[in-house]
């Protein structure tokens, strides 16, 4: 059978039950491609009775089971057991397990969300953004723009670090330039006491 141009072929709208689908398939037995024919609702007819739905192999990180034509060491395929995986370039980028956990770069999440040698990004826009950091010298949460930092709790601010760095409890209002604002409560120290130098 010569080949035909998708273009050649002529239109349609949609296409009717005995509408035929052409498919080239490699026979065993020969060793060669047949074509056959099928209709419309014959194919629908198979796939409906499918056992079990579809089934892939199990793939691997660089030869994933479910992949592109243009792009094959990229796709989803099957980690372990009941955790299923995602990779490009032929490495694994995510995973999901079998209790629901998602690890980007690790195969073992420990926790809902599991990043693992890199940062968290939040973003709002480019002039929001909020940053979550794990190094060799530490965490921190950062507020990557000139905004507060704010932590709430039963739906309310209780706290924020403004852009200037100042602690407000209970206020959003700096005052006089100090560093620490409480307003509506006590300051209550057990045990220890406030010292400072003259600046």
């Amino acid at each position: 059978m010569a080949d035909v141009l998708i273009s050649q072929l002529p239109k349609t709208n949609a296409a009717s039950d005995s509408d035929l689908l052409i498919i080239d398939s490699y026979d065993t037995a020969s060793g060669g491609v047949v074509t056959k024919a099928i209709k419309w609702s014959d194919l629908y007819a198979k796939i409906a009775s499918f056992p079990g739905g579809l089934k892939f192999p199990d793939g691997t990180a660089l030869q994933p089971s479910i992949t592109f034509v243009d792009d094959d060491n990229t796709g989803i395929y099957r980690q372990a057991n009941d955790t299923i995986g995602f990779s490009t370039a032929g490495l694994p980028r995510v995973v999901i397990d079998s209790l629901g956990n998602v690890g980007i770069n690790t195969l073992t999440p420990e926790e809902k969300l599991h990043v693992s040698g890199g940062n968290l990004k939040v973003s709002f826009s480019s002039s929001n953004e909020l940053l979550f950091t794990a190094a060799d010298g530490g965490s921190s949460i950062r507020q990557n723009n000139n905004l507060p930092l704010t932590f709430g709790t039963n739906g309310q601010t209780r706290m924020q670090i403004s852009p200037l760095g100042n602690l407000l409890i209970g206020t959003d209002n700096e005052r006089g330039g100090a560093r620490v604002v409480v307003a509506g409560g006590d300051i209550n120290v057990n045990g220890g006491t406030f010292s400072g130098e003259a600046g």
